[in-house]
Order: C-alpha cells, then sequence, then structure tokens
C-alpha cells in the first residue's frame, strides 16, 4: 500500500489547509467516463472538495480559504454599460441642479426689482392716484373759502340799515367767474343783467335795474326774496366772438380772448333756488316803458305790492344818473 504522504499527495489534502475532511481516495484506475485532458480543464471541480490550486489568492501554490457570501467592491469608476448608464444619470442631476439654481436666483433678483421698481403701468395708475388726490385737496379747499364767504355773506347782510340796507337787500353788486356760482345758487330769486358799458342800451336797461333794487320792499313783504345783480360779459366770458388780430382785447393765461358779441347783449337771468327760470337775450326788446320792474311784475317775479311806491313808472330810458350814483357809492 501507498504510505500516507503519498496517500495525501493523491488527495489533495497536502496542499490544502481546510478542516473539512479529505475527499476519498482516488482511485488507482486509469479508466474515467470524464474526459480527463488537462488541456480541457476539464478535470477541475468547482464543487466544495475540489482542490484550491489555481484559485484566486493562492499565489504560494499552496491554496487559501474560499471567501463565502460576499461580493468584489471596486473603489474606481464602473466600466461597460452600467457605468455609462450611471454617468449619464449624475451628469443629469448636475444639470438639474445647476437648472434649479439659475430658476431660484432669477426669481430672487426679479423679486428685488419688484420691491424697488414699478413698471410703466403702475407707475402710470401712480400718477393719477396723486393727481385724483390732488384736485380732491383743492376742490376741499375751494369748498371750504365758499363756505367761509357764505358764512360773512350773511353775517353782513344783517348789519346794514337805511338806504345802504335796501341796497343789499335787492343786491345790484358786480359778478365775474370767481363768485357768479355762489352768488345764483341760493334761495329765492336772483336776476343778473349781463351788460357791456359801451352798449347804449345795456347802459339804459341798467340804470333802471339800478332804480328797482334802491326801492325794493322789505323782506317781510316779498314772499320770496330777491337778489339783483349785474355782470360784464368780458368778466364773464359770455358769448365771446372768435378772437382775431381786431377783436383781441386783453389775454387771459396766454390765449387771446374776444369781445362779447353786440347781438346778445343784453341779457338777463333769472334764477330760482339755483335753477335757470328765464335767459333774456336782447332783453331790451321785452322791457316797455316800466322798465326792469315791470317786466319782474309781469312774469310774476317781483310782486305788484307797492308798486307805484317802488316807482313803476320809471323807463329804461330815465335815471341813467343812477349808474354814476352807484359807482360812487362803491
Amino acid at each position: 500500500m501507498p504510505d500516507s504522504l503519498e496517500t495525501a499527495a493523491l488527495n489533495g489534502s497536502l496542499f490544502t489547509f481546510d478542516d473539512s475532511p479529505p475527499s476519498p481516495a482516488r482511485s488507482n484506475s486509469s479508466a474515467s467516463l470524464l474526459n480527463t485532458d488537462d488541456g480541457l480543464g476539464s478535470d477541475l471541480d468547482d464543487g466544495p472538495s475540489s482542490s484550491k490550486i489555481g484559485q484566486r489568492g493562492d499565489t504560494a501554490g499552496k491554496g487559501v480559504p474560499p471567501v463565502k457570501g460576499s461580493q468584489i467592491e471596486h473603489d474606481g469608476p464602473q466600466t461597460g454599460p452600467k457605468g455609462v448608464i450611471s454617468d449619464r444619470k449624475a451628469h443629469s442631476t448636475i444639470q438639474q441642479q445647476r437648472r434649479d439654481r439659475e430658476l431660484n436666483d432669477r426669481v430672487s433678483e426679479q423679486s428685488r426689482k419688484a420691491l424697488i421698481g414699478l413698471t410703466v403701468h403702475e407707475e402710470d395708475q401712480l400718477r393719477k392716484r396723486e393727481e385724483e388726490e390732488k384736485d380732491l385737496e383743492d376742490w376741499r379747499r375751494r369748498r371750504k373759502e365758499q363756505l367761509i364767504r357764505n358764512l360773512e355773506q350773511d353775517e353782513d347782510e344783517g348789519e346794514y340799515d337805511g338806504r345802504r340796507q335796501s341796497i343789499k337787500r335787492g343786491g345790484l353788486r358786480e359778478l365775474d367767474k370767481s363768485n357768479f356760482i355762489d352768488a345764483v345758487e341760493r334761495n329765492g330769486w336772483v336776476v343778473v343783467l349781463i351788460y357791456e358799458p359801451e352798449i347804449p342800451r345795456c347802459v339804459s336797461l341798467l340804470a333802471s335795474l339800478l332804480h328797482l333794487s334802491l326801492n325794493l320792499p322789505s323782506p317781510s313783504i316779498l314772499s320770496i326774496p330777491i337778489t339783483l345783480y349785474k355782470a360784464r360779459a368780458t368778466s364773464l366770458q359770455f358769448s365771446l366772438l372768435p378772437p382775431t388780430s381786431s377783436t383781441i382785447t386783453r389775454y387771459e393765461n396766454e390765449e387771446p380772448i374776444g369781445t362779447p358779441d353786440p347781438d346778445v347783449l343784453p341779457t338777463m337771468l333769472v334764477y330760482k333756488d339755483g335753477e335757470l327760470e328765464k335767459n333774456w337775450v336782447r332783453v331790451d326788446w321785452e322791457v316797455d316803458e316800466s322798465g326792469a320792474e315791470g317786466l319782474l311784475q309781469k312774469e310774476g317775479i317781483l310782486p305788484l305790492v307797492g308798486a307805484g311806491r317802488m316807482g313803476a313808472g320809471v323807463g329804461i330810458n330815465r335815471r341813467r344818473d343812477l349808474l354814476d350814483d352807484e359807482d360812487e357809492e362803491d
């Protein structure tokens, strides 16, 4: 029988350190159903009892114990199809992160600009609001001044006596654009004669109206109070002709103003409680010898009580000197 050393060499236990029991002794028979050609390597078995010679890590030819249940890990980048897919995923992730950062930066910049700058539409809206607020403030200021003037006027109307009280009671005072609205928007009757001193028929009717203002009855007799005014057409810019080189009289706000149309003067406007009731263009055609007083009585504006005492017989061509008296009073 072969000795133990030969036996160990034959069964491979001489070249391994495995604690597993040695494989059974090889048969001395040279016949084998398998191809044992060393060139094909078919005599190497992958089983647990196969020889460990030639396995990974066997540098000394002695064999090493197999590593069970563990996989080989690579520290470097993968190659092959899996490496290409991994690189593509990593590149896509980096690109997406870069786009997200750019988007966030753009949104932050737009938000910052929105806080410190306005668009053209927003600037227009802001400008309109400022203009509206300014107009509202101007209106409030004018309204306040108007209320103050009305209060002062109401106080002044109770302080006159005698002849001056009769003038204020009727009120043949001069109006212009600044106080016209305030004058006509009051309770009772308001009569306004629009005239031009260069027109003779205007002067005659103005004298008749002045005589009436000096002889108005007391407020206790009048069921509805009546107030008389006069106003130049140029002051009101009433019925002005288009300005030309020969008709320009003056400038206002650097714009030429023409002369009044003589074909519509004198004109008498009659208001009741702020509403226009009568509009007589060329009122001199409506007036007879009784003057402005007779016209107002005929229309029911002036009562007939005390007509004789008021001087009903005064015509439009009389008492022209009363106009000069009024100018001296002013």
